[in-house]
């Protein structure tokens, strides 16, 4: 069944990819740019020259963000449509500008024969000094594989930095819900944002939707915390930061539309971590 899944998963990406991609661009969504960038740029830190591997890269906007940082960036994805499309980008740099190397890869897989390019060229650099995976976690049937080779991607001191949906505040078995009560103040009738969660600890692979009117339904894998880091520790590497970022600037209340992410301002909807190899 996992496999099968696992298969759905892959598929859903290569079918949504030229969706994904006119609703991305070149700059994002609000997501992006209000959480996600933000997140990444306190915690990855990038220097000019960095070596950096990027993961899960989609249309390759992360990617594109390092090497304009002066990174020199390898990007991977488990779709051959989105790396199509990412490589596509390339066409459009500006001369002498860093370019990206991209390479199909299944983060889900442990075949060693799939991660051999990425390794070579990790031990050609003396390892990564960064590794991101932007809004992947949840995509992905088992992070084990990833966490295994993660010490022999990064050098010492190497951060490992990712974004991924709250496993508590954005997870198919969460309810937001919205009470219109009486401000005894002013008189006035306001909302009050509220949030349920049915299951935390076991929640099965449900099917989703990332951006409204995708052609195809996603994969999405529950984990709670412990789940979601367990296989990052016993490879050995350690926590060192965690994000929680949320829609938080009064301007980007939206009004007009009571259930918006940005109205539910107390409850974080992604989540991001770094993590390093210690030696």
């Amino acid at each position: 069944m996992a496999h099968d899944l696992n298969a759905e998963a892959i598929e859903s990406w290569d079918v949504n990819a030229t969706f994904w991609d006119k609703r991305m661009g070149t700059t994002g969504n609000k997501w992006y740019n209000k959480l996600e960038i933000p997140v990444l740029e306190k915690l990855a830190r990038v220097d000019p020259g960095t070596h950096a591997l990027d993961l899960a890269t989609g249309n390759g906007l992360v990617a594109r963000w390092l090497a304009a940082q002066g990174a020199q960036v390898i990007a991977t994805d488990v779709s051959p449509k989105m790396i199509e499309i990412a490589e596509g980008y390339q066409t459009n740099t500006e001369r002498g500008s860093p370019r990206i190397t991209y390479k199909l890869l299944d983060l889900s897989s442990a075949d060693g024969v799939a991660w051999k390019d990425i390794l070579t060229a990790a031990e050609k650099v003396g390892g990564f000094e960064i590794v991101t995976m932007n809004m992947a976690a949840m995509d992905i049937s088992t992070l084990q594989p990833l966490a295994t080779m993660l010490p022999k991607l990064l050098r010492p001191g190497g951060r490992f930095v990712a974004n991924t949906l709250h496993p508590v505040f954005h997870t198919t078995s969460g309810s937001r819900e919205i009470e219109l009560r009486i401000n005894e103040e002013n008189g006035m009738t306001e909302p009050v944002y509220t949030f349920s969660l049915t299951h935390y600890m076991n929640k099965p692979p449900a099917r989703g939707v990332a951006i409204e009117g995708q052609p195809k339904l996603q994969i999405y894998y529950h984990r709670p915390l412990h789940e979601l880091f367990r296989p990052f520790f016993q490879a050995g590497l350690f926590l060192d930061a965690l994000e929680e970022p949320t829609f938080s600037a009064p301007d980007e209340q939206q009004k007009m539309r009571l259930d918006a992410d940005e109205n539910f301002r107390e409850m974080p909807p992604i989540m991001g971590f770094r993590m390093r190899r210690l030696n």
